[in-house]
């Protein structure tokens, strides 16, 4: 369909129906989010448990992700400073996280890293 027809069309809708439309696409957005989000955090967890415990912060940052597209979904009334605080955790738990990939790029050794921190 032409991008030209599918305006056409959707022109041709009740306002109702293009709203009922809107919300069913942002909820399904929402879940996709939730998804890949829940994905990373685990991918992180396993990363993390292989020697890399810097990583355990990003895995902190997508599980609050997690939480607050989850109360966006579900309508929870969760206040305003309460999220703000939870992403202000996630962004140093980043942070962290960042630092010790900077610190320790993957293709270094825990050997050669430790005899780097002696010096």
């Amino acid at each position: 369909m032409t991008r030209r027809r599918l305006y056409i069309f959707t022109r041709s809708l009740p306002l109702r129906t293009m709203r009922a439309i809107s919300v069913v696409l942002q909820a399904m957005l929402l879940v996709i989010s939730i998804l890949l989000e829940a994905s990373v955090a685990v991918i992180a967890v396993l990363a993390a448990r292989q020697g890399r415990p810097y990583l355990y912060g990003l895995a902190f940052t997508f599980i609050a992700y997690v939480i607050y597209d989850l109360a966006r979904f579900m309508a929870w009334p969760v206040e305003g400073p309460l999220l703000s605080g939870l992403f202000l955790l996630a962004t140093v738990a980043a942070l962290v996280a960042v630092w010790g990939l900077y610190r320790n790029p993957p293709g270094k050794s825990d050997a050669s890293s430790h005899a780097d921190r002696t010096r």
